[in-house]
This record gives structure tokens, sequence and C-alpha cells, in this order.
């Protein structure tokens, strides 16, 4: 659900983005755990600033959506 909501803010917002989907790469997923010591999604990773969930406050912050 929040990855969802996620990719379609950020697609309102007009944010180029790439998505990973960890269910489809097992490589995929143990990078996501390793950079966010998580298992939960989403992450994501804003110029290394590393949010877990949908965070629109530290979202909007970071891409300096107003």
């Amino acid at each position: 659900m929040y990855c969802k909501t996620l990719v379609g803010y950020l697609n309102s917002h007009n944010v180029e983005f790439t998505l990973i989907d960890i269910s489809k790469s097992n490589k995929d997923m143990e990078e996501m755990i390793k950079i966010s010591d998580q298992m939960s999604v989403p992450v994501v990773d804003i110029d290394g600033e590393i949010i877990i969930g949908f965070d629109k406050v530290k979202i909007d912050k970071l891409l300096k959506i107003v």
C-alpha cells in the first residue's frame, strides 16, 4: 500500500525515480536490507539519505517539495 502511495506521490510532483521491485530479485532485496537494516518497504534513497516507509515530511524536505 505505501509503495503505491509513494509512487503516486512522486509522479504527482514529476519526480524522476527508479523503481526496484524487491519481490523479483533476491539481490535487490539483500541490498535494501543492507542499506536500511529493515525488511519493510518502501525504502527510499534520496542523495544517500535513507527513508523507510512513506515519510512525506522527510521526502518533501529532501526533494524541496513545497
